[in-house]
Parts: structure tokens; sequence; C-alpha cells
């Protein structure tokens, strides 16, 4: 959304281009705000533009002050801008423009805005990010000290987990974004090996563990974003393990089938499961310094 300000800035450009060029009653019509917008600089704004750089102006900026969720917000944003106070801190409506340079001006007009957004909004959702890890042993620690160093390298989050040897499987919930391990994972390069936001995770991991007293390394081998996929791997790991353990300490039963453990299991993580609100709305300020085009 556009204020007066911007508006003015262009109605002054086009002032400038009105004496450069002559007036006369036979001229073309004054396009649109939005028309106005899109126009490339005059001389003068050029001449502005280098003078100002000279002197030290630096480029525009976009800088995101707030975001937005719920309904309630976004009517409060919207109505933080299109008002300001007075002398006496008495608010007045001041206009502002939509992307498609429609006016908005009263607060019924900016009701009936957000009623229109609203119809794209996301609702509140939980994630439901997943990570399945293998971690390498470098000593031997006893079970107390394994359980202990997952519970502090996974941060309490549910988990469950199955120890052959010196491997140790981890299927854990987790508050990393699932979807972007997953597809780092995709486009693994066995010959130059792990890097970026997967190497980062997996680092973390084995540090969280190595202070928590147990040496090793972690590697996540699999991610899944969705609560579908979460239940579908989590019982695809119980099925795959023998002596599968809760972040609890707890053991799950031998003889229980894998998708009725599952289940229960992924019933009992959902108290666990953090709620996200959605950025429906963002805040967003445009700065420049004097003399920058």
């Amino acid at each position: 959304m556009f204020t007066k300000v911007a508006a003015l800035a262009v109605a002054n450009d086009e002032d400038e281009k009105r004496r450069r060029g002559g007036g006369g009653g036979g001229g073309r019509p004054v396009p649109t705000v939005v028309a106005k917008t899109t126009r490339g600089p005059s001389h003068a704004q050029a001449i502005a533009a280098r003078a100002g750089i000279a002197a030290g102006a630096q480029p525009a900026m976009f800088k995101v002050i707030s975001t937005a969720g719920t309904k309630g917000a976004a009517g409060a944003l919207l109505e933080y801008l299109g008002t300001r106070p007075d002398e006496d801190g008495k608010k007045h409506d001041i206009e502002v423009f939509t992307s498609s340079g429609l006016s908005v001006e009263t607060p019924e007009q900016r009701r009936a805005l957000l009623e229109e957004w609203q119809e794209d909004f996301r609702e509140a959702f939980q994630n439901t990010n997943f990570i399945e890890v293998d971690v390498e042993l470098s000593g031997d620690p006893g079970q107390d000290d394994l359980h202990d160093a997952l519970n502090a390298a996974f941060g309490s989050k549910p988990f469950v987990y199955a120890r052959a040897g010196s491997t140790v499987k981890v299927y854990a919930y987790t508050e990393m974004k699932a979807a972007a391990l997953a597809e780092a994972l995709q486009k693994l390069d066995h010959e130059n090996g792990r890097s970026g936001v997967l190497q980062r995770a997996d680092d973390g991991i084995t540090t969280r563990l190595k202070d928590a007293g147990v040496a090793g390394r972690a590697e996540i081998k699999a991610a899944v974003s969705t609560e579908r996929g979460g239940q579908y791997f989590l019982q695809k790991f119980i099925r795959a393990n023998a002596g599968v353990i809760k972040s609890d300490g707890e053991e799950l039963p031998a003889g229980q089938r894998a998708d009725k453990a599952a289940q229960a299991l992924y019933a009992s993580w959902k108290s666990d499961f953090k709620t996200v609100e959605p950025r429906n709305v963002y805040h967003v300020v445009f700065s420049a310094r004097a003399g920058t085009d």
C-alpha cells in the first residue's frame, strides 16, 4: 500500500515534465497513480540522484517491521497505516492505495479490504517436522548416559531410538525446517559430501551430544514435514528396528503391531507439537536518503 506521500512525489515529477514540455488544453491526459509510478525517472530526478550518490546517499531499502497472522492483528495494522494523529493526538483518516491503485481512506473501506484479503489467509497450523538420524558412537556409553545425551541433543522433544552396537538410529520431532533438509538430501552429491543447511544440522546434533558427554557423529538420513509423512515414517522406523525406546525411557512392547504402536505414539506426541501463526500480512517500510533515485 502506498500513502499520499508517494502520490505527491509522482505529482511533483509530472509538474516538472509539464514545465519542460509546455502546456495547453490539448495535452494528453495525466496517467493514473499506478501508471505514473511505473514511469522512468525525469532528467531532474537523474541529476538529483547522481548528486545524492556523490554526497553519500544510499540505495533505497525495504525493511520488514512486523507481521500479522490473524484477522484482528491485520485489521489493527491497517488501522495504523490508514490513520495519523493530529497535534492533539486525535486520529484522522488518511488516504492509502492498494497494489491495484485503488484508494482506501475510510474505516469502512479498510474493513472491506480486510475481508477481501482474509480469503487468502492461512489458518494457524501445527509444526509437523520430523527427522531420522544415524549416530555413529565413538565410544561405548552406558544406556542411561546415551538416553540423557539424546534428550539433550534433541531438546527434550519426543523421539524414539534403537541401538545396534555403535550405531544409534533416531526418529525425532524437531523444530528444524524439515522441508529444507529434505530438499538438501535430494540434492546430496556423495562426491562433494554434505554441506549447507544439512551440514549445519548434523553439526548441531553432534555438538549437543558431545556437550552432554557422548562422542559420536550424527547424520540426518531423512526429513519429512507433513503429518501423514510423519506418521508413515514413524511406523516404518518401528517396523525396521528392534528394541525401540521412547524418549521417556520406556521400550515399546515387542509384540505390538507397528501401525498400532505408531498411531498411539504419534497421538501422545501431539501435545508437544508447536502451533505456528502464519505470516499473512507484512508491514514493510520503504526508505531512502534524500537524492536517492
